[in-house]
């Protein structure tokens, strides 16, 4: 219990002229009490009716103290801020921090913390650092947790009535903080040596939904005492300008949620990196690498920058993300970025969540994993992820599996959970914007398109692998001298821009290039009006576009056929249409997938916005399959979804 419950109305109001010197004064006929003031702090002695034995000896900034069968005593000693009348962000701006050292003696009911007053509105508050047989008071309200100093914390509210207080009787709050490492035992010396950072220590509390608003009137170091003995030395306090680093919410009242969940975007984001502006905020290097600005990062427009991790010596070596500074145990989010390496075929990826536990050991938990083959940004991300409980210090980190090569990210977020990755918003953003064929992006397909284009096979060629979406004028998913050729067609008008036209008229064009690494390409491209059935072709390999109503029409009259969603397994899980198998366009390459053992069987294949559909039909044709009909993404289907238990 606290000393204010009883303690007497009078005994409070007498304090401001006792602060002077040390003197001994009763506050009531019975109550023992001495107060005084050294240097800069002040002091108190307290016990209630002068039952049993209290000593107290102050010295500047210390006193050693000692009980014996008291009913109820406490001691204090700090600073009296009342007479400044400003709230904490203004009084500890540069006093943030108070610093102990004491030797903590207790034989039964006692605690050891911090202490004080507001006033405008009145609260009171005890940080409880350590105890004996103290236990918490009866009819508290639970306001959450919370990591700072390397300490957790448990934050409590109880509401006293018609009590004693710095303004008589009154009804107010007060606040309980209890450290949940109890730094002391009782019948036993226990030396204490520690601080609170008072300033981040009240933000915290104001973020779990305390008031903090008024007046601070003191700030102490405080023992209390009840029906027990004990002696303590406090060697010293000091005021520190300085804190003591970062806090993070562990976990919020049962019945508040995180606020900081509400400040995504429109489209629900919390944060976004794409390192356009040459510097890099937040993330930073684990272990033994380097980071730094590169260009050529992944967005679809060619030419924007990125993050390169290099100079790294193990796997694990990589590039984090500290996320605990706004989210907490409990809240589930969605993260991840583009990643891409060009110097090994393929290197696998893991996106790690590292926090530590309640023990303080780190936990390192594999939250997403894929493949990426040489030169293609690849989409690392997971779509939800709950923090685990009473986690803190918690980071999002990418690193490699048994690969040490450099690699770069790009596109790096921290969404709401079940918000689709970052890359594939950019990727469904730019085939809405972009023009097939409109290279130098002025809206217009012209003559003054061929020479990016040219550069961009050039460059694809001399091994800067990557996807343009205006380059791809012929939509097979791949850039490549059939564009080209298409391209020219075009703005000779020889053939017409059908990429945007809803009903066109049947045209096929045959196209042979010769160049220094192949003999002879051909390029066909047939469009029935009739059916809106596209066949598309970069070699003598091809699929069939079509629409999605045509795709609906098919599903309902053949039995014999095989709908393939070729997007990741969280994409699929979250919804897919029904009967789908999952075979993820990553893991196509040049082997027949065993889901599919027939060449000849009829193939439906879409992802989520139609890149990837077109990019698998192509992988799978080349094969040798020859039905494949892709009809684009899951985005634009309104037929029946289902999602996977």
């Amino acid at each position: 219990m606290s000393f204010i419950d009883i303690k007497k109305i009078f005994s409070i109001t007498a304090s401001a002229v006792m602060l002077a010197s040390s003197v001994s004064f009763s506050a009531s006929a019975v109550d023992q009490q001495q107060r005084g003031c050294i240097g800069q702090y002040s002091y108190e002695m307290w016990n209630q009716s002068s039952v049993g034995n209290v000593v107290m000896e102050p010295a500047y900034a210390s006193f050693t103290c000692s009980w014996e069968n008291v009913d109820t005593c406490l001691f204090s000693i700090g600073k009296n801020y009342d007479n400044k009348c400003q709230n904490y962000k203004s009084l500890l701006t540069f006093e943030r921090s108070l610093d102990y050292e004491v030797e903590y003696s207790p034989k039964g009911n006692s605690f050891i913390g911090l202490h004080g007053w507001t006033r405008n509105p009145l609260t009171e508050y005890f940080i409880v650092e350590g105890y004996g047989d103290w236990v918490l008071p009866p009819n508290i309200e639970d306001y959450g947790s919370y990591y700072i100093n390397n300490k957790t914390y448990n934050l409590y509210k109880q509401m006293v009535y018609n009590q004693p207080s710095l303004d008589g009787t009154a009804t107010f709050p007060r606040y309980w903080s209890v450290c949940t490492e109890n730094c002391a035992k009782s019948y036993q010396n226990n030396d204490i040596k520690g601080y609170v950072d008072l300033y981040r220590t009240f933000e915290v509390w104001e973020e779990l939904g305390l008031d903090m608003s008024g007046t601070l009137y003191e700030a102490c170091l405080y023992i209390e005492n009840y029906k027990s003995s004990g002696s303590a030395n406090v060697k010293k306090i000091s005021i520190n300008p300085a804190g003591y680093g970062a806090a993070q919410i562990l976990r919020y009242a049962p019945n508040m949620t995180n606020p900081r969940l509400s400040f995504c975007d429109s489209d629900g984001y919390y944060y976004i990196y794409n390192f356009d502006s040459n510097k890099i905020f937040d993330w930073s290097p684990y272990y033994e690498c380097a980071l730094s600005v590169s260009e050529n990062g992944y967005s679809g427009i060619y030419g924007d920058n990125c993050i390169l991790v290099s100079d790294r010596i193990e796997e694990w070596d990589g590039t984090f993300l500290t996320v605990s500074n706004n989210f907490s145990s409990g809240d589930s989010l969605g993260f991840g970025a583009s990643v891409m390496q060009d110097t090994e075929e393929s290197v696998d990826f893991i996106l790690t969540v590292m926090y530590e536990d309640e023990e303080g050991i780190t936990q390192f938990d594999e939250a997403a994993a894929v493949t990426a083959k040489k030169g293609e940004w690849t989409d690392l991300s997971v779509l939800s992820y709950t923090i685990p409980e009473n986690a803190y210090n918690t980071a999002v980190r990418i690193e490699t599996k048994e690969s040490n090569t450099d690699f770069y990210i790009d596109n790096a977020y921290v969404a709401e959970a079940g918000v689709r990755s970052y890359m594939d918003k950019l990727t469904e953003e730019n085939e809405t914007k972009s023009q097939k064929g409109d290279l130098n992006s002025d809206g217009i397909v012209d003559v003054f398109d061929i020479i990016p284009l040219r550069r961009i096979i050039l460059e694809i060629r001399l091994g800067e692998e990557y996807y343009n979406f205006s380059a791809d004028v012929n939509c097979d998913g791949i850039v490549n001298i059939a564009d080209l050729v298409r391209l020219q067609n075009v703005i000779l008008g020889a053939e017409k821009n059908k990429i945007y036209e809803t009903t066109v008229a049947t045209t096929t064009t045959t196209a042979l290039i010769t160049t220094s690494s192949t003999n002879m390409t051909s390029f066909t491209t047939t469009t029935e009006n009739e059916n809106l059935i596209t066949t598309s072709s970069a070699s003598t390999a091809s699929y069939n576009h079509i629409t999605q109503e045509k795709a609906k029409e098919m599903m309902l009259a053949d039995d014999n056929h095989v709908i393939v969603d070729v997007r990741r397994q969280d994409e699929y899980d979250s919804g897919h249409i029904p009967d789908a198998i999952l075979i993820p366009n990553e893991s196509i390459d040049t082997e027949q997938p065993k889901e599919l053992p027939d060449l000849d069987q009829v193939i439906l294949v879409y992802c989520r916005s139609g890149r990837r559909s077109k990019e698998a039909s192509q992988k799978l044709a080349d094969m040798g399959y020859t039905h494949i009909y892709e009809f684009g993404g899951i985005t634009e289907w309104t037929g029946e979804v289902v999602t996977s238990p």
